[in-house]
């Protein structure tokens, strides 16, 4: 399983944040490196990766090695950008087979 894309709204700092996952000629996954001050997002971009595969993981499991609902980083509207009236993700997954 591998994540092929995400797109974060409203989400504390994050205006609008659209990602594909990119991959070489030969297919292999190109890494993605996230700069930024303290406050810019990171970490909260990081956390839409981690926290589907924690569930995703937990579900499949009985004897997973975390609590069920336990997650990277909590969510609240109190992320929501100030100002607006909505927030979103979405994080989309599929299978990869490489030749």
């Amino acid at each position: 399983m591998y994540i092929n894309s995400v797109e974060i709204e409203n989400v504390g700092p994050i205006e609008l944040f659209k990602y594909k996952i990119e991959r070489s000629t030969n297919g292999v996954i190109k890494p993605l490196i996230l700069i930024g001050k303290n406050g810019a997002g990171k970490s909260i971009v990081l956390s839409h990766f981690v926290n589907p595969i924690l569930e995703a993981f937990s579900t499949a499991f009985q004897d997973a090695e975390m609590e069920q609902g336990k997650v990277y980083k909590l969510r609240s509207p109190d992320y929501i950008t100030r100002g607006k009236h909505f927030s979103r993700s979405r994080v989309n997954f599929g299978t990869y087979i490489h030749d």
